[in-house]
């Protein structure tokens, strides 16, 4: 992350030197909101979809958030520069519940043949996002343009728990065990599109972008607990965390619309809707022999999917 970081303030850094010496640089700063809406791709690590088995029945609700952060645009002619990083100011809030078949070590020992567990969660996973971007337009007729860009974003999940009932019981007891979940993933990559960029009377601008977004990620879970087992095993806690980690590609769309409006010729203001939606492609990873059921190729069912309104202002200096 602190590399990203790194780049791109030295992108700006050169952008800004350079345009100074020419002294036709237009630079406008301010700040840049975004209330969001997100159905995680990693929302199967929770419900149980990145099982072979799968799951029989699930649920995940999706939360809002809110990011805030600054951007900075800089204008030669034709060209534009924009760059902007947002932090999550609330965490996001999932919750979830699921009924699904899991077999894996510690199941077998306990006598569990057939282990069908009810899951839902004691403390719900939150998780907070940082997002960062750098994009290029260049406008042709006054109207279109075409944008190349840099995207990065990360979160991460401290720990959160779950409980399990198993259906069937277990010979002791219905009480399956408690997990503990920890979870973190990046995306970094391109963008390419083309944009529409239309003026109107009294200084306002009517803006519709898409573009193709080819990523690379990498996420990793740790899954930890204790879990109850037939006699005269009892509780026994899991000793040895499963650990799961795995690179994979995200490609999809980043499409916005909205307008702007130029007030008393330095301030400008702007709103807009924003909708992501990213394919993604497993890439290989790592996982716990122990888990049987893990599909190291769950990712590959899953979409990551955003709406967003986007608000913002900036001073035009």
């Amino acid at each position: 992350m602190k590399k990203i970081l790194i780049v791109l303030l030295a992108v700006c850094s050169l952008l800004i030197g350079g345009y100074g010496v020419a002294g036709a640089v237009e630079v406008k700063a301010g700040i840049a909101t975004e209330l969001m809406w997100w159905s995680p791709a990693f929302k199967a690590l929770y419900t149980g979809k990145y099982d072979k088995f799968g799951s029989l029945s699930s649920d995940f609700d999706m939360a809002s958030d809110f990011l805030l952060g600054p951007t900075v645009t800089l204008g030669l002619g034709s060209w534009n520069m924009n760059a902007k990083l947002l932090f999550g100011l609330s965490e996001h809030e999932f919750d979830y519940h699921s009924l699904r078949f899991e077999p894996n070590m510690w199941a077998f020992l306990g006598g569990q043949l057939f282990p069908l567990n009810y899951n839902l969660p004691i403390k719900e996973p939150e998780t907070r996002r940082i997002d960062t971007s750098v994009t290029f337009d260049k406008k042709f007729a006054e109207l279109f343009k075409v944008i190349i860009g840099l995207r990065h974003n990360y979160n991460s999940i401290d720990k959160s728990s779950e409980l399990g009932i198993n259906i069937l019981g277990n010979g002791t007891s219905w009480f399956n065990g408690l997990t503990f979940y920890e979870y973190s993933n990046w995306l970094v990559g391109p963008t390419v599109g083309v944009g529409f960029d239309y003026g109107l009377p009294g200084n306002v601008r009517l803006i519709a972008n898409v573009n193709g977004v080819f990523n690379y990620g990498h996420y990793k879970m740790e899954k930890s607990g204790f879990y109850t087992y037939g006699a005269p095993w009892g509780i026994m806690p899991l000793l040895i965390p499963y650990n799961y980690k795995g690179g994979y590609l995200a490609i999809g769309l980043d499409n916005y619309i909205g307008a702007s409006i130029l007030i008393a010729s330095k301030v400008e203001v702007w709103a807009g809707f924003r909708y992501q939606v990213l394919w993604n492609v497993a890439m290989g990873g790592t996982y716990s022999k122990y888990d049987f059921n893990y599909d190291r190729k769950w990712i590959n069912h899953q979409t990551d999917q955003i709406f967003s309104v986007n608000l913002g202002a900036a001073y035009k200096f």
